[in-house]
């Protein structure tokens, strides 16, 4: 059952669930979602929400600013001068169209998009984002074959990378899919091989219980820190 409540404009959805406590969020959109126990009556709730007005104001400013950040990440100009976040770095993009062939450089600090004559900025978007693509892609699987072999896992039926709202990643243990977030190629790849070993400790362990965190400390000890690496980088969201 859901239903809203208005807090100083702030609207919160609210979903009634069987669990033991209230939780409210905030997601990377700016919306306020609150979990409610079954068993909490109507003051009981308004009491909680009244004691995070004020967190739920800075949440909600502070998620539709990293919200414009992100966007404005991700909308390019695809212009010379013109900043690139890829794995943790910052780019400066070059666009060079004196070139014998037409490809994607990278040069210490820039990316240079060569050609052989004006390219028009649907041609330098295309080149960028195969180059992306390919270097994303070519880091997970390498990071997945690394892990794979350390964790003595059999191969994963299938592999696949999108845009995702409110996971960096999933794992269905049963059929082996492992789908990751393509917003992961903005950070560092510290993060993301956190991220990939999170989802095959999933293999073995389905939820996020002590067993499952005991098997992150063993593959990755530093994976609590690599973890506010990542929500300090680019945060999924807020949590209260």
């Amino acid at each position: 059952m859901k239903f809203e409540f208005i807090l100083n404009g702030i609207t919160v959805t609210a979903t009634v669930k069987d669990v033991r406590s209230m939780r409210l969020r905030v997601d990377r959109d700016g919306n306020a979602k609150l979990t409610i126990p079954r068993t909490f009556s109507e003051s009981q709730i308004l009491q909680f929400l009244r004691e995070k007005e004020e967190w739920l104001e800075r949440a909600v400013n502070a998620m539709k600013k990293r919200r414009e950040t992100e966007c404005s990440m991700i909308k390019h100009r695809f212009e010379s001068g013109e900043t690139f976040v890829f794995l943790g770095r910052f780019y400066k993009l070059k666009i060079d169209e004196n070139s014998s062939a037409t490809q994607v450089e990278e040069r210490g600090d820039e990316l240079i998009v060569h050609g052989q004559s004006s390219l028009s900025k649907s041609q330098v978007q295309r080149l960028l984002n195969a180059w992306f693509s390919n270097k994303f892609n070519a880091l997970v699987h390498a990071l997945l074959a690394k892990w794979m072999n350390i964790m003595k896992e059999a191969p994963l039926s299938e592999i696949r990378c999108r845009r995702m709202k409110s996971q960096w990643g999933s794992m269905q243990p049963a059929r082996r899919i492992l789908c990751l977030n393509t917003n992961l190629a903005f950070c560092p790849e510290s993060c993301i091989e956190m991220i990939i070993v999170h989802e095959l400790c999933h293999l073995k362990e389905a939820s996020h219980n002590a067993r499952f965190h005991a098997l992150m400390a063993y593959y990755l000890p530093d994976y609590k820190e690599r973890g506010q690496a990542l929500r300090e980088f680019f945060r999924n969201g807020l949590n209260c």
